[in-house]
């Protein structure tokens, strides 16, 4: 399941915002339904918020790696 807004709540939440369009549209195709995936992508943004990254930091190769990589690790690689 996608849920468009949802990169769009983090995006909000996190950064008030300000992440590009680049980078967020690598992030579309997350399965927001696994709650592995959203609790990642969660603690990465948190991550990056307490470690003063500016949202035009970022770049889309990031987002890429975020939105496409991380939503290939299988919830059995986690617990190994």
């Amino acid at each position: 399941m996608h849920r468009p807004g949802y990169t769009h709540e983090l995006n909000q939440c996190y950064f008030g915002g300000a992440l590009s369009p680049a980078f967020l549209g690598r992030l579309a195709n997350l399965p927001h339904d696994r709650g592995d995936v959203r609790a990642f992508i969660e603690g990465a943004f948190r991550l990056m918020v307490a470690g003063a990254v500016r949202p035009t930091d970022l770049s889309e190769l990031q987002g890429d790696v975020l939105g496409s990589l991380v939503a290939r690790i299988q919830r059995d690689d986690v617990l190994r």
